[in-house]
């Protein structure tokens, strides 16, 4: 009540519920108390969904915007994601997971949301991103220090820049697999089947 009482979204109040249940359990176990105070919360009804519309034309400018981009890396980066990768999958490539010989690389189940090693065709724009020389083995994409880019700095300072050129506002960067989507399917007329397996979903109703 607190939480919704100063105007956090009710999704807030049903995470700190979810927490809280286990710690109470934890404590009707050890006999600190005899019933689990969280458990009969009632959260309001909302929706969790996030819109966002971009038009064809202002879909284009940020494709420029992105390709235009002046840091190399974080360029390569943007076109992995373009592929409808998300950017965890991307950040986590590993070379060893790229077959050039056989032009596919290899998304593993630790690094997807679907828990199953995927495979996907390797495009020449993505072979042309990848930074060179090519290696064998560790991460495709490092930072200065050559451990693992931190992806909330990536998305709060190069994708900001990358949406400020092309003109618009409140996009997150995981709107661009939502745009990959819905141009698949609505500009490229592309069966839902195809563009959930790219997009590494199990089924057509996501």
């Amino acid at each position: 009540n607190s939480a919704l009482d100063s105007g956090k979204a009710p999704r807030t109040a049903q995470t700190i519920q979810a927490y809280s249940r286990p710690v109470f359990n934890y404590a009707i176990g050890k006999g600190y108390i005899d019933k689990n105070p969280a458990s009969n919360v009632k959260i309001p009804k909302f929706d969790n969904k996030r819109y966002f519309q971009i038009d064809e034309v202002t879909a284009k400018r940020l494709y420029k915007a992105i390709l235009d981009y002046e840091v190399p890396l974080y360029r390569s980066i943007f076109i992995w994601l373009l592929h409808g990768r998300r950017l965890n999958e991307v950040l986590s490539l590993q070379w060893q997971h790229i077959n050039f010989k056989a032009g596919t690389y290899e998304i593993v189940a630790e690094n997807n949301k679907s828990r199953r090693n995927k495979v996907y065709p390797l495009t020449s724009l993505q072979i042309e991103a990848l930074p060179k020389p090519h290696q064998s083995f560790g991460l495709v994409f490092k930072g200065k220090n050559g451990n693992r880019i931190n992806g909330s700095s990536f998305s709060k300072r190069h994708w900001k820049r990358v949406t400020e050129r092309a003109g618009i506002m409140g996009m997150r960067l995981h709107d661009l697999r939502h745009l990959f989507g819905y141009l698949a399917v609505n500009v490229l007329n592309l069966p839902l089947e195809a563009v959930a397996e790219v997009l590494g979903h199990t089924s057509t109703q996501i």
